[in-house]
């Protein structure tokens, strides 16, 4: 579950970028010491469509944009999660509280993100928390919202050692985010992918 975040976790950094009607490089990405991931946003995301779950513009909606993020780290490093007590920090308090209280009343796309993380997490058999964290508070946070603007050059200079290739994301998730819905099956679609790839999961 997503309570208090214990002082042992290992930690990921996160974070996106709003969608840009001008811009289409913007998206998502995290970060795992070396290790890197980065989602660019679909279409959708980049323009004034309005999503019909809230009536708010797409690209505005910080919290549930930032909640991919906590994502990508429990489904793109399964070999750093599984089995481990982790932390995502990020940078937007209505993300985490999202994330803390396991639900979103208010938005059936954010709501079924975050039980998405929390079923790939227990399959992982992964204890999941999210941080609050000051923008740029850190060289990593930097290096992350580089990579959120496609700022590569920032990226490579402040985390020289990087891999060379982002992990890889689920195409499960990926299909989703092109046109997301209250998708009760989504973790269950991950994990299967996740699966695919090697990875031991608990059902």
């Amino acid at each position: 579950g997503f309570k208090v975040c214990a002082a042992w976790a290992n930690p990921c950094e996160s974070d996106a970028a709003g969608g840009c009607v001008t811009f289409c490089g913007r998206g998502v990405g995290a970060i795992v010491g070396s290790q890197w991931t980065f989602l660019p946003w679909p279409s959708y995301i980049n323009s004034n469509k309005i999503a019909n779950c809230c009536g708010m513009k797409w690209r505005h909606k910080m919290s549930f944009l930032e909640l991919v993020g906590h994502a990508l780290h429990i489904i793109s490093f399964p070999d750093s999660v599984s089995g481990r007590t982790v932390c995502t920090k990020i940078d937007n308090h209505g993300t985490v509280v999202i994330a803390y209280k396991g639900r979103d009343l208010k938005c059936p796309v954010s709501d079924c993100l975050v039980r998405t993380c929390n079923y790939v997490a227990t399959a992982l058999q992964c204890k999941a928390f999210v941080m609050d964290i000051g923008r740029c508070s850190t060289s990593t946070a930097d290096a992350v919202d580089a990579i959120s603007k496609s700022d590569w050059d920032r990226f490579h200079s402040l985390v020289p050692n990087h891999e060379v290739d982002p992990r890889r994301i689920p195409p499960s998730f990926t299909k989703w985010l092109d046109s997301p819905s209250d998708d009760r099956y989504l973790g269950e679609r991950i994990v299967a992918d996740l699966r695919k790839w090697g990875v031991q999961t608990l059902f």
